[in-house]
């Protein structure tokens, strides 16, 4: 049977954490940062590090992002997740699902 989605929680580090244990390169990954109120989001149609990132702001605000550099970069059987300041923060949770 093969797998095609992956959940994983994680606590952030502030620095690019690599899961190279997932099985399979992914098609999507969708992050939420639950500690920081941000919403993450990357295909495979995107470019090495890039991904679209929703943050909760202050008086009740969002704003949206498109980035491309500290995202998501594909591996052969998981992805590194960079270092963005907003997903990626150091003793904040997120909740990670990788799609195939």
């Amino acid at each position: 049977m093969e797998v095609y989605n992956v959940t994983i929680k994680v606590t952030g580090t502030g620095a690019a954490i690599t899961f190279d244990d997932i099985g399979f390169t992914p098609a999507a990954v969708e992050i939420i940062n639950v500690t920081g109120g941000v919403l993450f989001f990357w295909t495979d149609k995107m470019a090495n590090g890039a991904g679209y990132k929703l943050a909760a702001g202050s008086s009740n605000t969002v704003t949206f992002s498109a980035i491309s550099s500290g995202g998501v970069t594909p591996l052969p059987n998981g992805f590194i997740l960079g270092a963005d300041t907003d997903v990626n923060v150091s003793n904040e949770v997120m909740q990670i699902i990788v799609r195939r």
